[in-house]
């Protein structure tokens, strides 16, 4: 095995320890019986608003990737784009790391011709856009109304953050500006590669107005999402809180610890929930229908929707 290799297997590891252990201990800290009374007296219509609103942001992943690619001279259908996208989330939700943003780029290259240098920049601007939206958002909520008043655990997370979002807004330019250190860490044959990533990263950062604006909208419907399935069991929550826990879950499901923040997320709203005054088996709806939504509803319908797109010549070769 590989060095290379070798750090993937680790890595691979280390999330699936890191999604164990917070499942294991969201299971054992959960209330069972104030669980099942509040999903059964949730209102589900809430549930199937959240459940819509937070799909819309499916298409306008795809708009904000068609406009990157457009920024280099690329042009892909809206719908091809979408089902990638929808593709790289089950990918996301069943294997740690982000795999799912590599598989996006790599299944441009394989259906559409398309350089897999050039695809990678733009999904890593997406990234680079999310994270730093994400950053100046729970950022200034949480300075506005939880300084004083969470634990010390979520201002952690809140520096954390903080300090991936000084570190990429550091890497993007050196990507353009200063490229040769980092070409030396590779291998000769990678150069010409990692040369048109970084030119891919940063020329598509170009209409940064729009790219920004449909960002933004892509973490609000998650604070909204998250709003009518607190709404569902019925809990009373300041708005307030419900952007903030919303935007550090995201913060947890972007971050590479587990697969689509499998546990990690769990734990952060059985810890955060009960301290904002929310009973523990209302908490446990608000966790499970959430989670319906962006974890379970992905793996299920990801899964069967690999199955109906795959390729004839990816069939012939498996019999």
């Amino acid at each position: 095995m590989t060095h290379l290799g070798r750090i993937v297997r680790r890595h691979f590891l280390v999330n699936a320890v890191v999604a164990g252990v917070a499942l294991y201990w969201a299971f054992f800290h959960a209330d069972w019986s104030g669980l099942g009374a509040a999903l059964r007296a949730s209102d589900y219509r809430w549930f199937i608003l959240g459940f819509g609103l937070f799909y819309l942001s499916l298409p306008l992943r795809a708009w904000r990737w068609r406009i990157l690619l457009a920024n280099v001279g690329v042009t892909v259908p809206l719908p091809v784009l979408m089902g990638v996208i929808f593709r790289s989330w089950t990918v996301n939700c069943a294997l740690p790391g982000r795999a799912g943003d590599i598989y996006g780029a790599y299944a441009l290259r394989t259906e559409r011709g398309l350089d897999p240098a050039v695809t990678l920049g733009t999904v890593f601007t997406a990234r680079v856009l999310d994270l730093l939206t994400l950053v100046v958002l729970v950022a200034t909520v949480y300075l506005a109304g939880f300084r004083e008043t969470l634990p010390g655990a979520f201002g952690r997370l809140v520096a954390l953050a903080v300090g991936l979002g000084a570190v990429v807004s550091v890497v993007v330019p050196l990507l353009r500006l200063w490229p040769a250190p980092a070409r030396r860490l590779l291998p000769r044959r990678l150069h010409d590669g990692f040369a048109r990533f970084g030119d891919t990263a940063w020329t598509s950062c170009r209409r940064a107005p729009h790219l920004l604006a449909i960002t933004l909208a892509l973490w609000l419907l998650e604070a909204v999402r998250l709003w009518c399935v607190v709404a569902a069991v019925g809990a009373m929550l300041p708005v307030v809180e419900v952007v903030f826990l919303a935007l550090a879950a995201a913060i947890l499901s972007t971050l590479p610890l587990s697969p689509g923040g499998l546990g990690t997320i769990d734990v952060l709203y059985r810890e955060f929930l009960p301290f904002a005054g929310v009973p523990a088996g209302l908490a446990g709806g608000i966790t499970v229908l959430d989670r319906i939504i962006n974890y379970w509803f992905i793996l299920v319908a990801g899964g069967l929707f690999f199955l109906w797109t795959r390729r004839p010549a990816d069939a012939e070769r498996d019999e």
